[in-house]
């Protein structure tokens, strides 16, 4: 990426924001401060008009120090920016950028923007460091057209070009590779990066693979066990409808008897009740006949009623509206 205009517009695509003009691009930067201090080498070290430095990295492998390694490299370059006498304040804006064909939090992003700030508040503190992490994995979530073809060309730099900014790049790529002093830092970015990339692939897509087959035989295990549980639990289940079902047809047969018994009791109860009707239409007549012949007699009401009370067991009421009549 030695264009300007090439690093200028991927570092827009990127921050998604306007740079004026890139003033240098240095490859493979080298910073090393004291002696005995660990030095670091960029991959693209950049610098606008603004003065605002910008640290472009591509990473291959997940070496899980990542975080530590920004911080690290944020730090170098603030180092280099200042020199004795200088007052913090002309610190200028810096960006550590890492394009990573893994994603580093696997919350499925494709960009993961990291700024310092209060965790009590939750307000930024302007230090001017910003560190920005690319998922390449994620590039179907990256709703840019020209960013999206750039992620998917650094994993596979074989697909169809569509945007003019792309067909630059891959034109840039191949005059680099022909310069090959100048070449050689690029190659590394580029060319290398695909091979690590399909290693990594493999050996990622093999770990994938080794994972599901372990967790299929736990799920396929555990699977087993819950069907002989389930095949226990309906036998138990089929046993208790078979005990079930025989005491529904002897409740059934029960009832039944029940219902025949109770049939022939209302047949008797209706049998006995037609026959104290005519037994009480026989005494009611026979008083009445009774209490005829008393009155022709000459009786009084009195010994009409002394007399029928001795010989039938009629209510005194009853009685009296019989007499009245």
């Amino acid at each position: 990426m030695s264009n300007k205009d090439n690093c200028k517009h991927l570092l827009e695509l990127i921050l998604e924001k306007k740079i004026s003009y890139i003033e240098t691009i240095d490859y493979q930067k080298t910073i090393k401060s004291l002696i005995d201090a660990k030095g670091v080498r960029l991959d693209v070290y950049v610098k606008d008009d603004e003065e605002k430095s910008y640290d472009i990295e591509v990473q291959v492998a997940h070496e899980k120090n990542i975080a530590k390694r920004a911080r690290y490299y944020g730090s170098m370059i603030d180092n280099d920016l200042l020199y004795v006498g200088d007052d913090y304040s002309e610190l200028s804006e810096s960006f550590i950028i890492f394009i990573c064909p893994f994603d580093i939090l696997g919350k499925g992003k494709y960009k993961y923007v990291f700024r310092t700030a209060c965790l009590e508040t939750g307000d930024a503190l302007d230090d001017g460091l910003t560190k920005i992490f690319i998922n390449t994995k994620a590039k179907d979530k990256c709703e840019n057209k020209e960013l999206r073809e750039f992620l998917s060309y650094m994993e596979d730099k074989s697909i169809i070009l569509e945007s003019d900014y792309m067909k630059k790049i891959d034109e840039e790529l191949v005059m680099v590779l022909e310069d090959t002093e100048k070449g050689k830092g690029e190659e590394k970015m580029f060319v290398s990066l695909q091979e690590h990339f399909n290693r990594l692939d493999l050996e990622r897509e093999k770990k994938e693979v080794e994972e599901d087959l372990a967790k299929k035989r736990e799920e396929l295990k555990e699977t087993s066990k819950e069907l002989k549980e389930k095949s226990e639990e309906l036998k138990e289940t089929s046993k208790e409808l078979k005990e079930k079902s025989e005491e529904l047809k002897e409740k059934s047969e029960e009832l039944k008897e029940k219902s025949e018994e109770l049939k022939e009791t209302s047949k008797n109860l209706k049998e006995k009740s037609e026959e104290l009707k005519k037994k009480d239409e026989t005494i009611l007549n026979n008083i009445l006949g009774t209490i005829e012949i008393l009155k022709n007699i000459g009786l009084s009401k009195s010994d009409i009623k002394d007399k029928i009370e001795e010989t039938f067991d009629v209510n005194e009421e009853v009685l009296k509206e019989l007499i009245d009549k």
